[in-house]
């Protein structure tokens, strides 16, 4: 929605500074400041402007303070001040250009039915620009009017037929009320535009997904990654679409190639290597996860799974610096890990304290197992 901040703002003219070329007007100062990124300094000349000025420009300043509020994500403020100049303007388009301003306010409060009426007064203007369609769009869909969001879409996608994410939205409300053929369709339809992207592609492909579409969804991306085998949020949705199907091999290979790019995908890669049974790959991505939590509680996990018990049992410190032996999932495995290599006493110290009732049904059988070594050692060798 910020390119309908950008365009409003620029349709509101400079005020002229003074004739003396000396003293700049606040007001005007203010303006370029807004204009040129500087919000914050703008919103600080504006809260010292007195409105009881003798001959200053209320409308101008209240429509300013709302443009700089909206700006700094001050959305009540931006509400008021919005309204006000409203209030102050003549009937004129300008009106028109402060309705569409007051109902990204409205909207970005969460009130909703106020942000539909002010495009309502926003008229022709909001209807040249397919972002306010969209958000009528979610405003008529958060307020439970799935209908009056249907005739939203389809009245924005009449009159800009061109814009992707007016044809994508149809397809996410297509969804929403269960439409999945009807939805399948209209995607195909989407990307078959010469201007489709791999974002349209990634959008429509998650949408099947939300309706269990995998296979279709895998076939459209497969597509989008062969045309952008660098993009990776096509990368990404690819790999997820194959873990749905149960591929793991094929997801942790794409997981791989983002983790190339991104890191934080490493943890994804590492796991489904892991459900393919490639656990010497998946130790290796795992020492990419950037987060030192995750990385541990990954890596135990999978020395635990390949029976590497003392290189299990060797992270313990760095899981307690990491504050990991308070997470209760965890102290069952480093106690698992030690009663494995026979260290009967730890592995009991790290069965206290557990809590969790599942976790404490598995931690007592563990304990039943570790009495029962103590007592014949010859029959747990």
């Amino acid at each position: 929605m910020r390119a309908l901040i950008l365009a409003a703002l620029l349709l509101l003219p400079l005020p002229a500074l003074s004739q003396d070329g000396q003293e700049v007007d606040p007001i005007a100062l203010a303006s370029v400041l807004a204009e040129n990124g500087h919000h914050e300094r703008a919103a600080g000349v504006l809260a010292q402007v007195d409105p009881a000025t003798p001959g200053l420009d209320l409308g101008r300043l209240a429509t300013l303070r709302g443009v700089v509020a909206l700006k700094l994500g001050d959305h009540a403020l931006a509400a008021r001040s919005l309204q006000e100049a409203i209030r102050l303007a003549p009937q004129s388009a300008d009106t028109r250009n402060l309705s569409l301003l007051l109902a990204q306010a409205r909207f970005s409060e969460g009130h909703f039915e106020a942000a539909v009426d002010a495009l309502d007064e926003a008229a022709e203007v909001a209807d040249a620009i397919p972002e306010a369609h969209l958000m009528r769009v979610q405003a008529r869909w958060s307020l439970g009017q799935p209908e009056l969001a249907w005739a939203a879409v389809k009245r924005g996608a009449q009159l800009h037929p061109a814009h992707s994410g007016l044809a994508r939205q149809e397809v996410v409300i297509l969804v929403e009320l269960g439409l999945y053929e009807t939805a399948a369709e209209a995607g195909r339809a989407t990307l078959q535009r010469p201007e489709a992207t791999s974002e349209d592609f990634v959008a429509i492909a998650e949408v099947l997904r939300r309706a269990r579409r995998f296979e279709e969804a895998r076939s459209l991306l497969e597509r989008a990654h062969l045309r952008h085998p660098d993009d990776l949020p096509v990368t990404v949705m690819l790999a997820r679409t194959c873990a749905d199907l149960d591929m793991p091999l094929a997801a942790a290979k794409l997981y791989q190639q983002a983790a190339m790019r991104a890191p934080e995908h490493a943890v994804e890669a590492a796991e489904t290597f892991r459900r393919a049974g490639w656990t010497e790959s998946a130790l290796r991505l795992n020492a990419l996860v950037p987060d030192a939590k995750v990385r541990a509680r990954q890596r135990l996990g999978l020395l635990i799974e390949q029976e590497l018990f003392e290189e299990a049992c060797a992270l313990e410190p760095r899981l307690s610096r990491l504050g990991l032996l308070d997470d209760e999932p965890v102290k069952y495995a480093v106690a698992y890990a030690l009663f494995k290599i026979q260290d009967y006493e730890r592995a009991e110290a790290r069965l206290r304290g557990i809590k969790d009732a599942e976790i404490f049904e598995q931690a007592s059988e563990l304990r039943r197992i570790i009495l029962a070594c103590q007592q014949q050692p010859e029959a747990c060798r």
